[in-house]
């Protein structure tokens, strides 16, 4: 029997403890405390990347502000080469309109040293399969 990934068990501790009243510090401790980038759900319509040593701080508030609930359904985590790959149901309900939302979202991560460094989000999960594969 092969021995957990702890980057693997990382991202999946992370994805299914998440919440939106989630402390910020708790959070941020999954990320590399000197630099990291989190590209959320939106930018691919908005554009825009959270950089830096606040990234994780700054993504969180900004969800925050979004979302009046989220949560996410863990549908699958692997490691893909050098990176995590995981894909999730989302379910949030927006502050502003109301509207409940429920899509499957694929995210792609690189770890160092056991924190996040890098983490993308995909609205296609195949795009972010693709990436994972693409990353290799």
């Amino acid at each position: 029997m092969s021995e957990p990934d702890p980057d693997v068990e990382l991202v999946r501790e992370l994805t299914e403890t998440f919440s939106l009243d989630m402390p910020i510090e708790r959070f941020a401790a999954a990320f590399d405390p000197a630099y990291s980038e989190v590209r959320p759900l939106r930018a691919d319509l908005e554009g825009g990347m959270y950089r830096g040593r606040d990234a994780p701080a700054q993504f969180l508030a900004a969800l925050r502000e979004a979302w009046e609930e989220l949560s996410f359904e863990l549908l699958d985590v692997r490691r893909v080469g050098d990176v995590v790959l995981f894909v999730v149901r989302l379910r949030a309900l927006s502050r502003d309109t109301h509207v409940e939302i429920v899509t499957e979202v694929g995210l792609v991560a690189r770890l160092s040293d056991g924190r996040i460094t890098r983490m993308y989000t995909y609205r296609d999960p195949a795009d972010a399969v693709a990436a994972a594969q693409a990353a290799e």
